[in-house]
């Protein structure tokens, strides 16, 4: 079965909208009608169409919206033409007010992608979202792992988070794309300092909707103890899912800087691929274990 990630922030956003396919379901082929916007000018206005509110004054794409840029579609307006609602009946767009504390605005590129296809292998790079907000993208370097650079840093910046709304008290969606699956105790244990990060601020009051983990490829470094990594973070209750890129990129996603990607070579595409494929297979292997069969290396504790 294909497990393919999704934003929850999308199915959330078909949710309110009430149409649409089923959450979870969404084809790029099954984007949400754009909003209608009349053109003709208000009525009792004078004055050239170049004073008037324009198409581009509304927002026409739901899925970026709605997924992307934390717009939350509202009830459609039923009044009177006015110079604030030139459109009446069209669905209007309130915007959230975005998070002023994210650590980059950082992309996956072509650089992060060759770091674990062919010659070019190199450390982990990972995106990490908080209630659809992007918080942005660490690597491994200087000898740290992505996983504990991101950790480090909502640590630190918490407060802050809390502070200007992005995080709040209950249902938070936590979500990390990663270009190699967390390590594991033989190596820097990055998969147990992600289930003590989410314990850590469960404990402190703040509630999760099932954390989300979207991988794109498999860290075999230590393999047994890289799988016993994701069996310990799918038991804590972490959502795993393989990372889709090259889908992603149809679908124009954010945080991807697809104008770079398509300067991957045809056998890095290919290899890319593959290395998807066979995460799936790793994924789909741990969902046949059994709940109680929690397998761990001699030398390995919690």
């Amino acid at each position: 079965m294909q497990k393919t990630f999704r934003d929850p922030d999308f199915d959330v956003a078909v949710q309110q909208r009430g149409v649409g396919p089923a959450p979870g379901k969404v084809t790029p082929t099954q984007r949400l009608p754009a909003p209608s916007v009349q053109r003709s000018s208000p009525a009792g206005a004078t004055g050239p169409r170049s004073q008037l509110p324009s198409l581009a004054d509304f927002t026409n794409d739901p899925w970026m919206d709605a997924a992307h840029r934390g717009v939350v579609p509202s009830a459609p307006v039923d009044d009177a033409p006015t110079a604030a609602n030139p459109a009446p009946g069209a669905v209007q767009f309130a915007k959230k007010k975005p998070s002023t504390t994210v650590a980059n605005k950082g992309k996956i590129g072509k650089t992060d992608l060759r770091g674990i296809v062919g010659k070019y292998q190199a450390g982990t790079t990972l995106m990490c979202t908080l209630n659809g907000v992007t918080i942005g993208k660490f690597s491994a370097t200087g000898g740290k792992h992505a996983e504990a650079r991101l950790i480090h840093w909502l640590n630190n910046n918490w407060d802050k988070l809390v502070e200007d709304g992005t995080v709040k008290q209950k249902d938070n969606r936590f979500v990390v794309r990663l270009t190699r699956s967390p390590c594991g105790a033989k190596d820097a244990d990055c998969g147990g300092k992600l289930r003590a990060f989410i314990k850590s601020k469960t404990d402190e009051g703040y509630g999760f909707r099932e954390p989300r983990i979207a991988i794109a490829s498999m860290y075999r470094k230590n393999l047994d103890s890289s799988r016993n990594s994701l069996r310990k973070l799918k038991s804590s209750g972490t959502k795993l899912e393989t990372w889709d890129i090259e889908q992603e990129m149809a679908d124009d996603a954010p945080h991807l800087n697809v104008d770079s990607i398509n300067g991957l070579s045809a056998e890095e595409l290919e290899e890319l691929n593959t290395k998807r494929d066979d995460m799936q297979m790793e994924l789909d292997e741990l969902d046949e274990e059994k709940s109680d069969d929690e397998k761990s290396d001699d030398d390995e504790n919690d």
